[in-house]
């Protein structure tokens, strides 16, 4: 009897603690890759080195920057469209500046729209790289089993990569197309798709 009363007292306080220690464990226990815990390390050293005389402390405050500039960028990167030209070999500039151009262009200022961005601009990247790529094999005199394989590869990998700039774009637009509001004014009312409505009165009234 007493450990049944234990056990109920214990779990009483487990659920009046509970919330409390769920918000204490929010506050003190963080992530190295939290972002918010990244932007305010980050801020600290900024504020550390600028306000640091001494030659050696400042560029151990230096290289703490250098090192965390790589999770600082990242944090931003819906923003700064970095993550997605790690993806991509060459013409990080050009990717850089059509992610802009696509968020201003649709007004994007949503999560879920930049990372359609992201998505669109990551795969016109990948069309220009294998393009190259299958520009380049055509250029081959003597093939073997090997440059085949790897000429069907490119050319499988070119598709795919159009046809993911194809579906996100389409997304995108659709995503920022104005909702269709239709207005009804009737007792009955049946909308369906592809429907046909054929007006047999006259017949009806027929003698």
């Amino acid at each position: 009897m007493a450990n049944t009363e234990s056990s109920n007292q214990l779990a009483g306080l487990n659920d009046q603690n509970f919330s409390q220690a769920r918000k204490a464990i929010k506050n003190a226990l963080v992530s190295t890759c939290d972002p918010k815990h990244i932007l305010k390390k980050f801020d600290e050293l900024l504020v550390a080195s600028r306000a640091e005389k001494d030659e050696k402390k400042f560029k151990v405050l230096v290289a703490q920057i250098d090192d965390m500039q790589r999770d600082a960028l990242a944090v931003l990167g819906l923003e700064n469209h970095y993550p997605i030209v790690e993806t991509i070999t060459d013409n990080r500039p050009l990717i850089i500046e059509l992610a802009n151009q696509l968020t201003e262009e649709f007004g994007c200022l949503t999560a879920s729209e930049k990372a359609l961005v992201h998505l669109v601009a990551g795969a016109y990247g990948r069309i220009i790289e294998y393009s190259k790529l299958f520009n380049n094999c055509r250029r081959i005199d003597d093939l073997t089993k090997e440059k085949i394989g790897y000429y069907s590869m490119i050319s499988k990998e070119l598709d795919r990569a159009e046809r993911h700039f194809v579906t996100a774009l389409v997304t995108l637009r659709q995503f920022k197309e104005p909702a269709l509001k239709v207005n009804i004014k009737t007792n009955n009312a049946f909308i369906a798709q592809n429907q046909q409505l054929n007006s047999n009165t006259n017949e009806n009234n027929q003698p």
